[in-house]
Protein backbone atom coordinates (compact mmCIF):
# COMPACT_ATOMS: atom_id res chain seq x y z
CA UNK A 1 0.00 0.00 0.00
CA UNK A 2 2.92 2.19 1.25
CA UNK A 3 4.60 1.36 -2.46
CA UNK A 4 1.82 2.22 -4.23
CA UNK A 5 0.97 5.45 -2.59
CA UNK A 6 4.53 6.80 -2.75
CA UNK A 7 4.87 5.41 -6.67
CA UNK A 8 1.58 7.40 -7.22
CA UNK A 9 2.39 11.01 -5.67
CA UNK A 10 6.10 10.92 -8.08
CA UNK A 11 4.09 9.79 -11.19
CA UNK A 12 1.53 13.04 -10.47
CA UNK A 13 3.08 15.48 -13.95
CA UNK A 14 6.51 15.25 -12.99
CA UNK A 15 6.75 15.12 -9.18
CA UNK A 16 8.19 17.89 -8.31
CA UNK A 17 10.83 18.03 -4.92
CA UNK A 18 7.28 18.61 -2.92
CA UNK A 19 5.78 15.56 -4.09
CA UNK A 20 8.87 13.68 -3.96
CA UNK A 21 9.19 14.97 -0.48
CA UNK A 22 6.00 13.43 0.32
CA UNK A 23 6.57 10.15 -0.70
CA UNK A 24 9.22 10.11 1.01
CA UNK A 25 8.08 10.46 4.13
CA UNK A 26 5.43 7.02 3.15
CA UNK A 27 8.64 5.55 2.10
CA UNK A 28 9.67 6.08 5.32
CA UNK A 29 6.46 4.47 7.16
CA UNK A 30 7.37 1.81 4.79
CA UNK A 31 10.56 0.73 6.33
CA UNK A 32 9.30 1.11 9.69
CA UNK A 33 6.45 -1.27 9.22
CA UNK A 34 8.17 -3.71 6.81
CA UNK A 35 12.41 -4.77 6.60
CA UNK A 36 12.11 -5.58 2.94
CA UNK A 37 10.38 -1.94 2.47
CA UNK A 38 13.91 -1.22 1.98
CA UNK A 39 13.92 -2.84 -1.78
CA UNK A 40 10.78 -0.28 -2.46
CA UNK A 41 12.52 2.91 -1.35
CA UNK A 42 15.59 1.92 -3.13
CA UNK A 43 13.31 1.00 -6.10
CA UNK A 44 11.93 4.65 -5.90
CA UNK A 45 15.53 6.59 -5.64
CA UNK A 46 15.92 4.74 -8.35
CA UNK A 47 12.91 5.85 -10.77
CA UNK A 48 13.39 9.19 -9.63
CA UNK A 49 17.41 9.56 -10.47
CA UNK A 50 16.87 6.85 -13.86
CA UNK A 51 14.31 9.19 -15.07
CA UNK A 52 16.23 12.97 -14.45
CA UNK A 53 19.16 11.11 -16.01
CA UNK A 54 17.31 10.16 -19.29
CA UNK A 55 15.65 13.70 -19.33
CA UNK A 56 19.43 14.98 -18.85
CA UNK A 57 18.20 17.25 -16.52
CA UNK A 58 21.02 16.75 -13.60
CA UNK A 59 19.60 19.05 -10.97
CA UNK A 60 16.08 17.59 -11.09
CA UNK A 61 17.67 14.26 -10.57
CA UNK A 62 19.30 15.26 -7.55
CA UNK A 63 16.82 17.79 -6.17
CA UNK A 64 14.03 14.57 -6.61
CA UNK A 65 17.03 12.30 -5.23
CA UNK A 66 17.60 14.46 -1.99
CA UNK A 67 13.72 15.22 -1.29
CA UNK A 68 12.96 11.76 -1.48
CA UNK A 69 15.52 10.83 0.87
CA UNK A 70 15.00 13.74 3.04
CA UNK A 71 11.00 12.54 3.57
CA UNK A 72 12.38 9.33 4.20
CA UNK A 73 14.84 10.33 6.98
CA UNK A 74 12.21 12.61 8.91
CA UNK A 75 9.90 9.56 9.65
CA UNK A 76 13.17 7.44 10.85
CA UNK A 77 14.71 9.52 12.80
CA UNK A 78 11.59 11.00 14.55
CA UNK A 79 10.50 7.36 15.21
CA UNK A 80 14.14 6.96 16.66
CA UNK A 81 14.10 10.32 18.69
CA UNK A 82 10.71 9.35 19.51
CA UNK A 83 12.05 5.77 21.48
CA UNK A 84 15.09 7.38 22.69
CA UNK A 85 12.73 9.42 24.61
CA UNK A 86 10.93 6.49 25.88
CA UNK A 87 14.39 5.13 27.16
CA UNK A 88 15.94 3.05 24.09
CA UNK A 89 19.73 3.78 23.76
CA UNK A 90 20.28 5.39 20.05
CA UNK A 91 23.48 4.03 19.09
CA UNK A 92 22.01 0.30 19.83
CA UNK A 93 18.76 1.07 17.90
CA UNK A 94 20.08 2.18 14.87
CA UNK A 95 23.28 -0.32 14.57
CA UNK A 96 20.56 -2.95 15.12
CA UNK A 97 17.82 -1.64 12.15
CA UNK A 98 20.33 -0.41 9.56
CA UNK A 99 23.15 -2.90 9.98
CA UNK A 100 23.78 -6.13 11.49
CA UNK A 101 21.30 -9.17 11.12
CA UNK A 102 18.37 -6.77 10.26
CA UNK A 103 20.27 -5.71 7.28
CA UNK A 104 21.66 -9.31 6.43
CA UNK A 105 18.44 -10.58 6.37
CA UNK A 106 17.05 -7.93 4.17
CA UNK A 107 20.25 -8.04 1.38
CA UNK A 108 20.48 -11.66 1.56
CA UNK A 109 18.06 -13.48 3.89
CA UNK A 110 19.22 -15.59 7.14
CA UNK A 111 22.48 -17.52 6.44
CA UNK A 112 21.09 -20.56 8.40
CA UNK A 113 18.52 -21.02 5.10
CA UNK A 114 21.86 -21.08 2.69
CA UNK A 115 19.74 -20.67 -0.58
CA UNK A 116 17.82 -23.33 0.68
CA UNK A 117 13.97 -20.91 0.06
CA UNK A 118 15.05 -20.47 -3.82
CA UNK A 119 12.78 -23.17 -4.76
CA UNK A 120 10.22 -20.78 -3.87
CA UNK A 121 11.10 -19.01 -6.83
CA UNK A 122 9.66 -21.43 -9.73
CA UNK A 123 6.98 -22.79 -7.81
CA UNK A 124 5.54 -18.87 -7.77
CA UNK A 125 6.06 -18.48 -11.02
CA UNK A 126 5.28 -21.87 -12.59
CA UNK A 127 1.74 -21.46 -10.59
CA UNK A 128 0.82 -18.12 -12.18
CA UNK A 129 2.89 -18.79 -15.36
CA UNK A 130 0.53 -16.73 -17.84
CA UNK A 131 0.60 -13.77 -15.57
CA UNK A 132 4.26 -13.59 -15.10
CA UNK A 133 4.72 -14.06 -19.13
CA UNK A 134 2.27 -11.30 -20.20
CA UNK A 135 3.89 -8.93 -17.50
CA UNK A 136 7.49 -9.37 -17.80
CA UNK A 137 7.01 -9.39 -22.20
CA UNK A 138 4.95 -6.41 -21.59
CA UNK A 139 7.33 -5.02 -19.44
CA UNK A 140 10.74 -6.05 -21.63
CA UNK A 141 8.41 -4.84 -24.92
CA UNK A 142 8.17 -1.32 -23.78
CA UNK A 143 11.84 -0.95 -22.62
CA UNK A 144 12.97 -0.10 -26.48
CA UNK A 145 10.65 2.98 -25.66
CA UNK A 146 12.01 4.35 -22.42
CA UNK A 147 13.68 7.64 -23.78
CA UNK A 148 10.67 8.50 -25.92
CA UNK A 149 8.17 8.14 -22.43
CA UNK A 150 6.95 10.94 -20.86
CA UNK A 151 8.14 11.39 -17.24
CA UNK A 152 5.39 9.60 -15.27
CA UNK A 153 5.16 6.33 -17.30
CA UNK A 154 9.55 6.15 -17.51
CA UNK A 155 9.26 6.40 -13.32
CA UNK A 156 6.97 3.81 -13.49
CA UNK A 157 8.85 1.32 -15.67
CA UNK A 158 12.64 1.78 -13.69
CA UNK A 159 10.63 1.50 -10.32
CA UNK A 160 8.77 -1.85 -12.02
CA UNK A 161 12.15 -3.20 -13.00
CA UNK A 162 14.16 -2.82 -10.18
CA UNK A 163 11.51 -4.12 -7.36
CA UNK A 164 11.15 -7.18 -9.84
CA UNK A 165 14.86 -7.92 -10.10
CA UNK A 166 15.73 -6.57 -6.39
CA UNK A 167 12.66 -9.29 -4.91
CA UNK A 168 13.48 -11.97 -7.66
CA UNK A 169 17.22 -12.68 -7.05
CA UNK A 170 17.07 -12.47 -3.39
CA UNK A 171 18.91 -15.31 -2.12
CA UNK A 172 16.31 -16.07 0.51
CA UNK A 173 12.65 -15.54 -0.76
CA UNK A 174 9.83 -16.13 1.31
CA UNK A 175 6.84 -16.59 -0.88
CA UNK A 176 4.95 -13.33 0.54
CA UNK A 177 8.18 -11.52 -0.48
CA UNK A 178 6.98 -11.61 -4.20
CA UNK A 179 3.77 -9.48 -3.65
CA UNK A 180 6.23 -6.57 -3.16
CA UNK A 181 6.65 -7.20 -6.98
CA UNK A 182 3.76 -8.69 -8.61
CA UNK A 183 1.58 -5.33 -8.29
CA UNK A 184 3.62 -3.53 -10.14
CA UNK A 185 4.39 -6.18 -12.59
CA UNK A 186 1.03 -5.95 -13.14
CA UNK A 187 1.19 -2.49 -14.76
CA UNK A 188 2.41 -4.03 -17.52
CA UNK A 189 0.77 -6.73 -18.53
CA UNK A 190 -1.46 -4.97 -21.00
CA UNK A 191 0.87 -4.10 -22.99
CA UNK A 192 1.56 -7.87 -24.89
CA UNK A 193 -2.41 -8.01 -24.96
CA UNK A 194 -2.77 -4.54 -26.72
CA UNK A 195 -0.23 -5.67 -29.10
CA UNK A 196 -2.00 -9.45 -29.87
CA UNK A 197 -5.37 -7.21 -30.22
CA UNK A 198 -3.47 -4.94 -33.03
CA UNK A 199 -2.43 -8.08 -34.86
CA UNK A 200 -5.44 -10.44 -35.99
CA UNK A 201 -3.28 -13.51 -36.64
CA UNK A 202 -2.45 -13.91 -33.34
CA UNK A 203 -5.65 -13.51 -31.87
CA UNK A 204 -6.22 -17.45 -31.08
CA UNK A 205 -3.18 -16.93 -28.93
CA UNK A 206 -5.27 -14.66 -26.67
CA UNK A 207 -8.48 -17.01 -26.57
CA UNK A 208 -5.55 -19.64 -25.38
CA UNK A 209 -4.00 -17.14 -22.84
CA UNK A 210 -7.92 -16.58 -21.61
CA UNK A 211 -8.46 -20.23 -21.02
CA UNK A 212 -5.16 -20.97 -19.43
CA UNK A 213 -5.48 -17.71 -17.12
CA UNK A 214 -8.82 -19.19 -16.03
CA UNK A 215 -7.15 -22.13 -14.63
CA UNK A 216 -4.97 -20.41 -12.44
CA UNK A 217 -7.87 -18.43 -11.09
CA UNK A 218 -9.55 -21.24 -10.13
CA UNK A 219 -6.34 -22.47 -8.36
CA UNK A 220 -6.52 -19.35 -6.19
CA UNK A 221 -9.92 -19.56 -5.58
CA UNK A 222 -9.27 -23.22 -4.09
CA UNK A 223 -6.33 -21.28 -1.74
CA UNK A 224 -9.38 -19.60 -0.12
CA UNK A 225 -9.94 -22.99 1.08
CA UNK A 226 -7.11 -23.45 3.14
CA UNK A 227 -7.65 -20.31 6.09
CA UNK A 228 -6.29 -19.86 9.10
CA UNK A 229 -9.73 -20.89 11.55
CA UNK A 230 -7.89 -23.24 13.40
CA UNK A 231 -4.89 -20.85 14.49
CA UNK A 232 -7.32 -18.50 15.40
CA UNK A 233 -9.38 -21.47 17.25
CA UNK A 234 -6.15 -22.03 19.21
CA UNK A 235 -5.21 -18.54 20.04
CA UNK A 236 -8.75 -18.40 21.61
CA UNK A 237 -8.54 -20.77 23.29
CA UNK A 238 -5.41 -20.51 24.80
CA UNK A 239 -6.29 -16.95 25.77
CA UNK A 240 -9.50 -18.20 27.78
CA UNK A 241 -7.29 -19.91 30.52
CA UNK A 242 -4.88 -16.72 30.60
CA UNK A 243 -4.71 -13.84 32.92
CA UNK A 244 -3.89 -10.72 31.85
CA UNK A 245 -0.66 -10.88 33.93
CA UNK A 246 0.26 -14.66 32.81
CA UNK A 247 2.04 -16.09 30.62
CA UNK A 248 2.88 -18.12 27.45
CA UNK A 249 5.22 -19.68 25.29
CA UNK A 250 4.67 -20.82 21.95
CA UNK A 251 8.46 -20.36 20.01
CA UNK A 252 5.85 -17.80 17.11
CA UNK A 253 4.10 -14.95 19.48
CA UNK A 254 0.58 -16.12 18.35
CA UNK A 255 -1.07 -14.44 21.44
CA UNK A 256 -0.38 -10.85 20.81
CA UNK A 257 -2.00 -9.56 23.79
CA UNK A 258 -0.02 -11.62 26.06
CA UNK A 259 3.94 -11.92 26.82
CA UNK A 260 5.49 -14.58 25.56
CA UNK A 261 7.93 -16.35 28.66
CA UNK A 262 11.10 -14.50 28.85
CA UNK A 263 10.73 -11.89 26.36
CA UNK A 264 12.28 -9.16 28.74
CA UNK A 265 15.34 -11.46 29.52
CA UNK A 266 18.43 -9.80 28.18
CA UNK A 267 19.69 -11.91 25.01
CA UNK A 268 16.57 -14.69 25.12
CA UNK A 269 15.80 -15.79 21.92
CA UNK A 270 11.72 -16.18 21.74
CA UNK A 271 11.53 -16.37 18.06
CA UNK A 272 12.02 -19.99 17.33
CA UNK A 273 12.67 -19.54 13.45
CA UNK A 274 15.22 -22.28 11.91
CA UNK A 275 18.58 -20.89 13.56
CA UNK A 276 16.93 -20.52 16.96
CA UNK A 277 16.16 -24.41 16.71
CA UNK A 278 19.40 -25.49 15.63
CA UNK A 279 21.01 -23.64 18.48
CA UNK A 280 18.85 -24.77 20.97
CA UNK A 281 18.94 -28.57 19.51
CA UNK A 282 23.02 -27.87 19.27
CA UNK A 283 23.29 -27.06 22.64
CA UNK A 284 20.86 -29.54 24.32
CA UNK A 285 23.37 -31.84 22.64
CA UNK A 286 26.24 -30.27 24.56
CA UNK A 287 24.38 -30.89 27.61
CA UNK A 288 23.69 -26.74 27.91
CA UNK A 289 19.76 -26.05 28.91
CA UNK A 290 20.27 -22.74 29.54
CA UNK A 291 17.74 -21.36 27.07
CA UNK A 292 14.95 -23.80 28.40
CA UNK A 293 15.74 -22.98 31.70
CA UNK A 294 15.36 -19.39 31.31
CA UNK A 295 11.95 -20.11 29.44
CA UNK A 296 10.36 -21.92 31.96
CA UNK A 297 11.62 -20.11 35.01
CA UNK A 298 9.46 -17.39 33.74
CA UNK A 299 6.04 -19.95 34.75
CA UNK A 300 4.74 -20.62 31.24
CA UNK A 301 1.01 -21.01 32.18
CA UNK A 302 -0.04 -22.07 28.83
CA UNK A 303 2.38 -24.09 26.26
CA UNK A 304 1.57 -23.80 23.03
CA UNK A 305 2.77 -26.93 20.35
CA UNK A 306 3.30 -25.63 17.06
CA UNK A 307 5.58 -26.64 14.55
CA UNK A 308 8.75 -25.27 15.85
CA UNK A 309 8.12 -26.98 19.28
CA UNK A 310 7.56 -30.06 17.60
CA UNK A 311 11.24 -29.67 16.07
CA UNK A 312 12.19 -29.71 19.53
CA UNK A 313 9.96 -32.41 21.02
CA UNK A 314 12.78 -34.87 22.57
CA UNK A 315 14.56 -31.53 24.22
CA UNK A 316 11.11 -30.53 25.57
CA UNK A 317 9.99 -33.88 26.85
CA UNK A 318 12.10 -33.37 30.28
CA UNK A 319 10.22 -30.04 30.84
CA UNK A 320 6.53 -30.64 29.92
CA UNK A 321 5.84 -34.34 31.17
CA UNK A 322 4.27 -34.48 34.09
CA UNK A 323 3.75 -30.06 34.26
CA UNK A 324 1.59 -29.58 31.44
CA UNK A 325 -1.31 -31.52 30.06
CA UNK A 326 -3.64 -30.84 26.62
CA UNK A 327 -7.02 -29.45 27.28
CA UNK A 328 -7.56 -28.44 23.78
CA UNK A 329 -5.52 -29.96 20.84
CA UNK A 330 -1.89 -28.03 20.53
CA UNK A 331 -2.77 -25.90 24.14
CA UNK A 332 -1.21 -27.08 27.11
CA UNK A 333 -2.27 -26.19 30.66
CA UNK A 334 0.01 -26.37 33.63
CA UNK A 335 -1.29 -29.26 35.64
CA UNK A 336 -1.27 -32.75 35.95
CA UNK A 337 -3.58 -35.74 35.51
CA UNK A 338 -4.24 -38.16 38.79
CA UNK A 339 -5.76 -41.37 38.80
CA UNK A 340 -6.92 -42.89 42.97
CA UNK A 341 -4.68 -44.28 44.95
CA UNK A 342 -1.73 -43.53 42.12
CA UNK A 343 1.46 -41.10 43.48
CA UNK A 344 2.65 -38.30 41.10
CA UNK A 345 5.51 -35.79 41.20
CA UNK A 346 4.14 -32.68 39.74
CA UNK A 347 7.13 -30.31 38.38
CA UNK A 348 5.11 -26.93 38.90
CA UNK A 349 6.90 -24.01 36.49
CA UNK A 350 3.48 -22.01 37.08
CA UNK A 351 2.91 -21.20 40.77
CA UNK A 352 -0.13 -20.22 41.48
CA UNK A 353 -3.57 -21.72 43.24
CA UNK A 354 -4.66 -24.90 41.90
CA UNK A 355 -7.65 -27.03 41.92
CA UNK A 356 -9.23 -30.45 40.75
CA UNK A 357 -11.09 -30.97 37.82
CA UNK A 358 -13.27 -33.52 35.88
CA UNK A 359 -12.69 -33.95 32.24
CA UNK A 360 -15.48 -32.07 31.48
CA UNK A 361 -14.14 -29.24 32.87
CA UNK A 362 -16.60 -29.00 36.04
CA UNK A 363 -15.01 -28.53 39.57
CA UNK A 364 -14.68 -31.32 41.88
CA UNK A 365 -13.69 -31.90 45.82
CA UNK A 366 -11.89 -35.04 46.42
CA UNK A 367 -9.09 -36.05 48.42
CA UNK A 368 -5.85 -35.05 47.73
CA UNK A 369 -2.83 -35.04 49.49
CA UNK A 370 -0.07 -32.41 48.84
CA UNK A 371 3.69 -33.49 49.87
CA UNK A 372 1.71 -35.81 52.17
CA UNK A 373 -0.42 -33.51 53.45
CA UNK A 374 -4.16 -34.01 53.27
CA UNK A 375 -6.41 -30.65 51.04
CA UNK A 376 -9.82 -29.83 50.56
CA UNK A 377 -10.30 -27.61 48.20
CA UNK A 378 -7.67 -25.47 46.08
CA UNK A 379 -4.20 -25.81 47.28
CA UNK A 380 -1.49 -23.13 46.10
CA UNK A 381 1.44 -24.49 45.00
CA UNK A 382 5.25 -22.47 44.70
CA UNK A 383 7.72 -23.46 41.88
CA UNK A 384 8.98 -26.74 42.31
CA UNK A 385 8.81 -30.36 42.75
CA UNK A 386 5.52 -31.83 44.53
CA UNK A 387 4.78 -35.24 45.40
CA UNK A 388 0.59 -35.72 44.54
CA UNK A 389 -1.77 -38.20 45.55
CA UNK A 390 -5.40 -38.86 44.74
CA UNK A 391 -6.95 -40.26 47.75
CA UNK A 392 -11.03 -40.65 46.68
CA UNK A 393 -11.97 -43.33 44.69
CA UNK A 394 -13.17 -40.78 41.54
CA UNK A 395 -10.75 -40.61 38.17
CA UNK A 396 -9.21 -39.98 36.45
CA UNK A 397 -8.80 -36.09 37.54
CA UNK A 398 -6.92 -33.07 36.79
CA UNK A 399 -4.96 -30.50 39.16
CA UNK A 400 -5.01 -27.65 37.15
CA UNK A 401 -5.37 -23.91 37.84
CA UNK A 402 -7.90 -22.63 39.81
CA UNK A 403 -8.63 -19.44 38.07
CA UNK A 404 -9.88 -21.03 34.97
CA UNK A 405 -13.01 -22.49 36.78
CA UNK A 406 -16.05 -22.04 34.52
CA UNK A 407 -14.08 -22.23 31.28
CA UNK A 408 -15.21 -25.13 29.00
CA UNK A 409 -12.45 -27.16 27.88
CA UNK A 410 -12.07 -30.91 26.64
CA UNK A 411 -9.31 -33.36 28.72
CA UNK A 412 -10.00 -35.86 25.82
CA UNK A 413 -7.84 -33.66 23.35
CA UNK A 414 -5.03 -35.43 22.21
CA UNK A 415 -1.79 -35.82 23.46
CA UNK A 416 -0.24 -35.57 19.45
CA UNK A 417 -0.69 -31.89 17.87
CA UNK A 418 -2.28 -30.98 15.01
CA UNK A 419 -0.91 -29.39 12.25
CA UNK A 420 -0.44 -25.55 13.08
CA UNK A 421 0.21 -23.39 9.39
CA UNK A 422 -0.10 -26.83 7.48
CA UNK A 423 1.72 -26.13 4.13
CA UNK A 424 1.50 -22.72 4.42
CA UNK A 425 3.82 -21.95 1.55
CA UNK A 426 3.24 -24.86 -0.70
CA UNK A 427 -0.65 -25.58 -0.11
Amino acid sequence: FYALAALWLVTRGRGGSGLCLVAGLVSGVAFLTLQKAVYLNLALGLALVGDGLARRAWKDAVASGAALVAGWGLVVGGYYLLVVARGAEFGGMVTYSLAGPALQNVLAGHQVYEGGLRSFVPQVVVRDLLFYLLCVAGLVMSGPCLLRMDSPERRAWIFSLAITILVFSHPAPWPYNFILAVPFLGLWGAVLLRFVQANRQLQVLAVVCVFVGSLSIGNHVRYLSHDNAFQNQTVRRAESVLQPDDRYFDGIGMVVNRQQAGWDLPGQVISWDQAAILSIRAAAERGNFSHLDRIFAAAPKVWIQTYRSKALSEVLAPYLTDSYVPIYSNVLLAGIELSPGQTKVFRTWWPGAYRLYRADGSTVEAGLEVDDRRIGGPVRLDKGLHRLRLTGSEGPLYLLPADIEGVAFNMTAPSEQEPLFDRVYTF
